[in-house]
């Protein structure tokens, strides 16, 4: 059997639950960010929401308006992440969902706890998007809040993107090049959200770092699930 085979030459023997996975990852992403912020106003918590700027790093990044493109292609990036894994089996599927879920919990939280926001009209961003007629930009921040954004921190784009990467760096059963092309649309997708200004950098560091140090806790926690399974079968053997 070649362990090295094309994603989409497989495509036929992709399960159902894997385009439900791509489905639901989307539809619990939204659900929670903007549950958040609705909880966020009833429980008055958004009055201290604080503002994550750095000034000496976020004003050094340029606005970059081709980035719109890659901001919204990760949505189709995150569709296809679960239907991939999907094809290496429950398991990892499994540790996937779980894992994905566990992370975007860990951001409702903090958005609730600890909201964040910013000011696009003070930055100067709903103007240089209008006066640039970059509509795909003008959309993005029209549908995400207008003149304010709010829930930045962690970065719900990063912590997705990074965590569909790692999903898949090292499975058997996925091309090299599909690696590949994930860890660089994973890349273009975090600079993406500093280069047409949706976050501030801190907000794509804490996305990135949640989503590492849950896929890790996830998989410690599933080797450590199949050793004791493995133990029980070789007791009762």
């Amino acid at each position: 059997m070649n362990r090295n085979f094309n994603v989409f030459s497989q495509i036929k023997k992709v399960p159902w639950w894997g385009y439900v996975g791509g489905v639901a990852s989307f539809a619990i992403q939204s659900l929670f960010y903007y549950l958040s912020n609705w909880l966020a106003n009833i429980t008055g918590s958004i009055n201290w929401a604080v503002c994550t700027k750095i000034d000496v790093i976020d004003n050094a990044i340029p606005i970059v308006p081709a980035f719109s493109i890659i901001y919204v292609y990760a949505f189709v990036f995150w569709f296809f992440a679960p239907v991939v894994v999907s094809i290496t089996g429950k398991e990892n599927f499994k540790k996937y969902a779980i894992g994905q879920v566990v992370a975007y919990f860990i951001g409702f939280v903090i958005y609730i706890v600890l909201p964040t926001y910013m000011n696009r009209s003070a930055e100067g961003l709903i103007d240089y998007a209008q006066n640039g007629n970059y509509w795909l930009l003008k959309i993005i921040y029209s549908v995400d809040g207008g003149n304010y954004a709010f829930n930045l921190c962690p970065s719900y784009h990063c912590l997705t993107s990074v965590y569909s990467f790692l999903a898949v760096y090292k499975k058997e059963g996925i091309s090299l090049w599909y690696k590949i092309y994930s860890f660089i649309v994973a890349l273009l997708i975090c600079l993406a959200t500093l280069f047409i200004k949706q976050h501030y950098f801190i907000d794509l560091v804490t996305g990135v770092l949640i989503a590492i140090i849950v896929f890790i806790v996830v998989e410690l926690v599933f080797a450590k699930k199949n050793k004791q399974a493995q133990q029980k079968l070789y007791t009762k053997i």
